[in-house]
């Protein structure tokens, strides 16, 4: 570890141990908010008590059109509008002693990167506070609680005690819910202290940044742990032009380390290079279950995750992407038909000799992988049934993947795609690519067709419901076409025998699309079929490759 990274690992301890004493503090200003929100549930309490005494019937009605109701969520919204003004005074002394740590930071930063040329005298605290133009009255916070934070509280009170009124709620319940609703403000209010701080002291440091000259830029500088967000490890490094200011983000405790004249910052671990090295344990902490799988299939980057957007009270923040965002209209990265890898296979009891003895022969966990068309890492269950051997599917890009193993009327043996949808962050071409893995594999194994019920018709595709008839049409499955179709077709479409025919005409594609509607299908698994032809021709469209002998 460098000199400069145990500088900014000991500004950071500092950082959270003032931040540590700060919220003991708010806590506390807190506690005394909830005693006095407490004697107000209370009352509410003695209010319906005292309106059962008198005779009164309590119900909604009664309550909404209660005075005395009213003045005590007055006085609720009163009661947290002041317990933001002390957290805006806290917050507001926070960020002067915010200016200090920056200022000492900033020194100590360009001394350890170049002693010779010494930042010289900073500018003065009331200079910084100045520039910054954001002292004394703790930025938005105040506003936020009076706009925001009281009138959501005051809210719920009244629909709880609505609601208890209609349903008989007892008391314990709807001070239960109202206390939750509390822990709301308290929560924000602690996420905007470390926000509103953390703000001033980059502020602080850019300013002293600006005022040398030998300074052009500046080097974006994260804390690197399980908690560390994806966006801040995927910027960590980044260098932007001085007159950047730097992106605000709820809750993050990076820095600024500068880009000086002529000298060459020493070499640090990167968030990027962190994070490769990290179990996938701590990945999936950082991105999610879902985010990992993406991550580990090559479909996103860590950069991949970072969002920008402008705001009228804090300026230009950056935000974590969802993933399905980011994978929106993205191709599958791995565009190669192969054996899958990874695949972990659980057998129940006697399915795994059933299994030889239906195929005559042994195959690995990633052979049964992919005879069932599953991706890399999938996991999957083998269970026994009367009509054969079913296969349930599990990968983080795949909602519901079933497949069933059997011998038909005729002795011939085939797979039965039971139902297949891809998740939401599937990348475009995820289904091309589990089924020609599933039908190279099949015809491989002594297969000898795979069937389907395709579902769906072109409404329904608008309405993004169910494709099938359309999917599975295009990768080579077939159907006999009837009077029925050739009526809804054009007239020089009319008379094709099946539908491997009609995708294979010129527009033939489109006529399906619109005029086709679900029905059973079935994928001829001979190496010669139109079945195939059709596939090998819409795999290569897709420039996807073929990566095992035929």
């Amino acid at each position: 570890m460098s000199v400069l990274d145990d500088l900014l690992k000991a500004h950071r301890k500092r950082i959270i141990e003032r931040e540590e004493a700060t919220f003991r503090e708010m806590l506390s200003v807190y506690a005394d908010l909830q005693k006095d929100l407490t004697l107000q549930y209370k009352a509410i309490q003695k209010l319906m008590d005292e309106a059962r005494a008198a005779g009164e019937a309590i119900t909604p009605g009664w309550i909404a059109r209660s005075r005395r109701l009213k003045a005590l969520i007055d006085q609720v919204k009163t009661e947290i509008v002041r317990f933001g003004g002390k957290v805006t005074g806290i917050v507001s002394r926070e960020q002067r002693s915010a200016i200090s740590i920056a200022a000492n930071q900033t020194r100590e930063v360009i001394n350890v990167l170049s002693p010779a040329d010494a930042i010289g005298s900073l500018l003065p605290t009331r200079t910084i506070e100045n520039a910054i133009g954001m002292m004394g009255d703790g930025s938005p916070m105040l506003a936020y609680f009076e706009k925001t934070f009281a009138p959501a509280v005051a809210e719920k009170l009244r629909s709880e005690i609505v609601r208890a009124a209609a349903l008989g709620t007892d008391f314990r319940t709807i001070a239960r819910r109202l206390v939750e609703a509390g822990d709301i403000t308290r929560h924000r209010a602690l996420t905007m202290a470390r926000t509103e701080v953390n703000r001033v002291r980059r502020a602080t440091t850019l300013e002293a940044y600006r005022e040398n000259q030998n300074i052009t830029g500046w080097e974006w500088v994260a804390a690197k742990s399980e908690r560390t967000c994806v966006v801040c490890l995927a910027l960590d490094g980044k260098i932007l032009a001085i007159k950047n200011g730097f992106p605000q983000h709820i809750n993050c405790r990076c820095t600024m380390i500068p880009v000086i004249k002529g000298v060459t910052r020493p070499p640090r671990e990167l968030g990027r290079e962190w994070f490769e090295r990290q179990s996938d344990a701590v990945k999936e902490k950082i991105l999610g279950v879902d985010g990992l799988a993406a991550y580990k299939e090559g479909l996103v980057t860590l950069k991949d995750f970072v969002g920008w957007k402008n705001s009228k009270e804090f300026g230009r923040s950056v935000y974590t992407k969802p993933l399905n965002q980011i994978l929106a209209g993205k191709p599958v990265a791995d565009r190669v038909i192969r054996t899958p890898k990874e695949v972990a296979v659980d057998f129940d009891y006697g399915t795994e000799d059933r299994l030889v003895e239906m195929l005559g022969r042994e195959l690995t966990h990633d052979q049964i992988g992919g005879l069932v068309g599953a991706l890399d890492g999938a996991k999957i269950s083998v269970i026994d049934h009367e009509d054969g051997l079913h296969f349930t599917v599990r990968h983080p890009l795949i909602a519901t993947q079933e497949r069933i193993l059997d011998h038909d009327w005729a002795g011939r043996l085939f797979i039965h795609n039971e139902i297949f949808r891809t998740s939401r962050t599937a990348p475009k071409g995820t289904g091309l690519k589990s089924f020609a893995t599933q039908a190279f594999h099949a015809e491989r194994f002594g297969i000898e067709y795979i069937d389907t019920m395709a579902a769906g018709n072109y409404s329904s595709t608008a309405g993004k419901v169910w494709n099938g008839y359309y999917s599975w049409a295009r990768m080579g499955y077939n159907a006999r076409l009837t009077e029925s179709d050739w009526d809804r077709f054009p007239l020089t479409f009319r008379g094709i025998e099946d539908l491997n025919g009609l995708i294979e005409q010129t527009n033939g594609k489109r006529v399906w699309l619109y005029y086709g509607y679900g029905r059973p299908m079935m994928f001829d698994l001979n190496r010669d079929s139109a079945s195939f032809r059709i596939l090998r021709k819409y795999l290569q469209e897709k420039e996807f490759e073929i990566d095992f002998d035929e």
